[in-house]
């Protein structure tokens, strides 16, 4: 996999960082990161034909990486859905 799964988290919470601190307003930054996380999500598709280099690659992704980004997008899909 040519993505490091370690920079993917890092970058989904940088980026969070960032609309947090630039966002008008909690439905503004919802939107915005629902949008980005779809994205990083769509590498799901890349993912699937690459491969993985290991089978702990494989493992940690399935175990780690996409149920924390899956339970951001919940969040703020929840945060936007309550407004």
């Amino acid at each position: 996999m040519k993505y490091s799964l370690n920079k993917i988290i890092d970058d989904v919470s940088q980026y969070e960082i960032k609309i947090v601190n630039e966002a008008s307003g909690s439905l503004d930054e919802a939107l915005k990161m629902i949008s980005y996380l779809q994205e990083v999500l769509s590498l799901k598709a890349s993912v699937a034909k690459e491969g993985f280099e290991s089978e702990w690659e494989e493992i940690n992704f399935f175990r780690n990486v996409k149920p924390g980004i899956l339970g951001k997008l919940i969040y703020y899909n929840k945060g936007l859905s309550s407004r």
